[in-house]
């Protein structure tokens, strides 16, 4: 279908990819504030151009620590998304509790409404919802034109799947965006 299109400088993509390098390489402590603003200031990285994705391992219940922490980066201007939505782990109350702007749907509910008509609704309603409550829209596992139609028709922002590309590893990626801006 559609052509794919970045206008991010090389040289901004390849910084962003060095600090994150770099910021996962230096310690397992992920949640760091002092330390993402130090890289975002050596690699001159925008905190606007920072997503970090909550996925279905994040456990918020008894730590106060990372919820206190994702507040202190959303301050700074990172964005965050809200991974697997509909799978059984990421609950409409992460919705509530968390600053997510992105949601992405988990594949299964896609899947599950190209089959069957009551999954078909509960995949409309959602998306609709989160419109409702102003989140972008992401859904995963988009394998053909069917599907693209049916999310087009209903709101999704943002496809994600093989119908466009197969998970593409940073080194790749910085070729492809290296060819095609």
């Amino acid at each position: 279908s559609g052509e794919v299109r970045f206008d991010v400088p090389k040289s901004k993509v390849k910084a962003f990819l060095d600090m994150l390098r770099e910021f996962f390489n230096d310690s397992s402590e992920f949640f760091n504030e002092m330390k993402l603003k130090l890289k975002m200031k050596k690699y001159d990285i925008d905190p606007h151009w920072i997503n970090l994705e909550i996925t279905e391992t994040a456990s918020f219940e008894k730590d106060e620590i990372m919820l206190l922490n994702i507040e202190a980066f959303h301050k700074m201007g990172v964005s965050f998304s809200l991974d697997d939505y509909g799978s059984g782990f990421a609950s409409v109350d992460y919705l509530f509790k968390l600053p997510v702007e992105i949601v992405k749907i988990d594949k299964g509910i896609l899947w599950n409404a190209m089959k069957d008509g009551n999954a078909k609704i509960v995949l409309i309603s959602t998306l609709k919802m989160l419109k409702d409550l102003g989140k972008k829209i992401v859904v995963e596992g988009v394998e053909d034109e069917e599907m693209v139609s049916l999310l087009e028709a209903n709101g999704c922002d943002y496809m994600q799947g093989y119908f466009y590309s197969k998970p593409v590893p940073p080194k790749e990626y910085v070729q492809f965006l290296d060819k095609n801006n």
